[in-house]
């Protein structure tokens, strides 16, 4: 009996060393080396975004995790930025300009890997808080010497809110250039100042003032301009830059007075020939010059214009001191 009980027991031993083995691997692969359980499996990604200006607004939402993180940027170089470690998997990155969703991209994450979200470039539209206050937007020369470009300045005459849009003039006077050098007025679509002002070539204004990134905001326009003086018909153009109509200059809710429409041009602008008063002045106390529009004067060899006293008139279409002030409709915020 004991014989048999001794065998019996041997046979149970051998039986839980059997399956003490057949569990060890399974334990000791939730192990590492240590006997702790192994850190979930990770990954790194990186968002970025290369944007016109600083603006801290810039946000990105991981939709996965419902984590959100506002943009970094370093230095002026534009390019913003966000880093994290996530667990390996699938996930979707939405970019946000304040409240705005504007883009979003989906990306994996894999085990010990970087992975990069680049949004490419964003083209941050124009901040405009109200009519008649001042914005800076591309760079023009502007000084009698040098050929440094500097910030120009304009001047919001109108905003459409429901369109995310504003009209702009430039605050000062930016180039002498005759209306068109045919000497007679011929429409203001086949004008030598509509070419100068919407061209692509390197001496355009158009080119010259905006990088390729500004001149995504700008809008092109439907503008309608009189055929003749005495004529009601008119034609209509779309323009990305325009002088102002007649009418338009002669706008209240643009100009309250000939004082409001007087400007001044720029040292450049008088270096190319503009015209400068020694009797009229602006609000800043500034030699005000003359500025073409767009519509035809009383003869057909006259366009429209503001004089240096603030006054609307018309003159010789091939005069070379009078000067342009341009206008545009840009996207906003």
């Amino acid at each position: 009996m004991k014989k048999i009980l001794l065998a019996l027991l041997i046979v149970l031993t051998a039986f839980m060393v059997v399956s003490c083995k057949e569990v060890s691997p399974d334990i000791n692969k939730n192990q590492g080396n240590s006997g702790q359980p192994e850190e979930p499996a990770t990954g790194e990604v990186e968002i970025m975004v290369l944007a016109k200006k600083v603006n801290q607004e810039l946000s990105v939402k991981i939709t996965e995790t419902n984590s959100t993180a506002v943009l970094e940027t370093k230095d002026e170089t534009h390019i913003y930025y966000h880093y994290e470690v996530l667990p390996v998997g699938d996930y979707k990155v939405e970019l946000y300009d304040g409240e705005e969703k504007i883009d979003e991209k989906a990306f994996t994450i894999k085990k010990g890997e970087k992975t990069q979200v680049d949004f490419g470039e964003y083209i941050i539209p124009i901040e405009v808080k109200a009519k008649g206050e001042i914005v800076k937007f591309g760079n023009y020369i502007q000084k009698a010497e040098g050929n440094e470009k500097e910030p120009i300045e304009w001047l919001v005459l109108e905003i459409d809110a429901t369109n995310k849009k504003a009209l702009l003039i430039s605050k000062y006077i930016l180039d002498c250039k005759i209306f068109d050098d045919t000497r007679k007025y011929q429409g203001w679509s086949s004008s030598t100042i509509h070419t100068w002002l919407n061209g692509t070539t390197d001496n355009d204004f158009y080119k010259t003032a905006f990088t390729e990134t500004e001149q995504e905001l700008i809008l092109k326009s439907k503008i309608s301009t009189k055929d003749a003086f005495d004529k009601e018909t008119s034609t209509e153009t779309e323009d990305k830059i325009f002088l102002l109509s007649r009418e338009e200059a002669n706008k209240s809710e643009y100009f309250a007075n000939d004082e409001a429409r007087k400007c001044a041009p720029t040292g450049y602008a008088v270096k190319q020939g503009a015209f400068q008063s020694n009797v009229n002045t602006t609000s800043e106390g500034l030699k005000a010059g003359h500025w073409w529009l767009r519509s035809p004067g009383s003869s057909a060899s006259d366009a429209s214009l503001v004089a240096s006293g603030g006054n609307i008139s018309d003159h010789y279409v091939a005069d070379k001191e009078y000067a342009t002030r341009p206008a545009m409709w840009v996207k906003i915020k």
